[in-house]
């Protein structure tokens, strides 16, 4: 009964000092349908700002019509590399569209025009930008690091002064599952990287990785493979030993 009480009592106490109450419980009952909002699965954090127009929405997967600990955590904190990072911003004028547990941190910036999905255990580190005027999909348990970049589009049109004919400005993009982005990555419209693709940081894809081998590291400016046959570790437990046997410091 102790241990009950206790749970609650440090459950009450983060929703308290940690996030931003007050609007975690405005914004589920506003945007969610009351059978998902009940138990709110997003929770929002300080230094946050949201907005949603008129023909914004997010939906949320079937996980989320029950209790459970996958919740989408906007402006989380508990980052390095998000000390003293400026407002964590969402606009939603399209679809966000959430499969499972999400991690924003602090700093990151969300412009969501068309079709933002992501899928179960997603990252996306600090002062990370997103900007989905066309649709960008982000598969089960990728990590995006900090300050790297996601643009579905180039913003501006280009046109052809011979015939006035004119470029699409938007392409959709494609990261698979268990993806792992460097810190300072662009990734650009059009591009397509296959499950288990690893892209070493200060790198820019801009093409169709389709026909590559799912556990590969990209890098360079454009990029290229670098080498095949890796893939990163996600298990803390084996990350865990392997820095018992690295570092000294790590058993003190």
């Amino acid at each position: 009964m102790y241990t009950k009480f206790r749970n609650l009592y440090n459950l009450i106490r983060f929703y308290l000092t940690k996030t931003n109450f007050i609007y975690t419980i405005y914004f589920n009952f506003k945007y969610l349908p009351y059978n998902q909002a009940k138990y709110f699965p997003i929770i929002i954090y300080p230094k946050t700002r949201i907005s949603i127009n008129n023909k914004g929405k997010i939906v949320l997967g079937d996980v989320y019509n029950k209790k459970t600990s996958k919740k989408l955590h906007i402006g989380y904190t508990d980052d390095d590399f998000g000390y003293g990072c400026e407002k964590t911003s969402v606009k939603i004028i399209g679809t966000l569209f959430v499969k499972g547990k999400l991690l924003i941190l602090p700093g990151v910036k969300l412009d969501i025009r068309g079709i933002l999905e992501i899928g179960d255990d997603v990252l996306i580190a600090a002062r990370t930008r997103v900007s989905a005027y066309n649709k960008i999909e982000i598969g089960d348990g990728s990590r995006i690091a900090h300050e790297s970049q996601i643009f579905d589009s180039n913003f501006h049109y280009i046109v052809d002064v011979n015939n006035r004919e004119y470029k699409p400005m938007s392409k959709p993009i494609h990261i698979g599952c268990y993806c792992w982005i460097g810190n300072r990555c662009t990734v650009n419209s059009g591009s397509y990287l296959p499950d288990y693709t690893i892209v070493a940081s200060n790198s820019l894809v801009n093409k169709d990785f389709h026909n590559i081998s799912k556990y590969t590291l990209l890098g360079g400016t454009p990029c290229k493979v670098i080498k095949d046959g890796i893939i990163r570790v996600f298990d803390p437990f084996l990350e865990m030993e392997y820095k018992k046997r690295e570092f000294d410091w790590y058993n003190a």
